[in-house]
């Protein structure tokens, strides 16, 4: 049914240009390993930063 596939197609670029919008409110399920590996990245090196500060203040205990 080329209907239902310029349906889906039009759906899709809908929910894309959505999630491109707001990309923290993309659901888990629906992001790629890329996008997992990058936020856990970008976790880990705000946890470097904040560390290499604290050493660099002296506040470590």
């Amino acid at each position: 049914m080329r209907i239902d596939g310029d349906v889906a197609d039009a759906i899709n670029k809908s929910k894309n240009d959505f999630y491109d919008k707001y990309e923290y409110l993309k659901p888990e399920c629906e992001k790629r390993w890329l996008e997992k590996a990058k936020e856990w990245i970008d976790s880990a090196c705000e946890w470097c930063k904040d560390l290499w500060n604290k050493i660099i203040d002296f506040d470590f205990f």
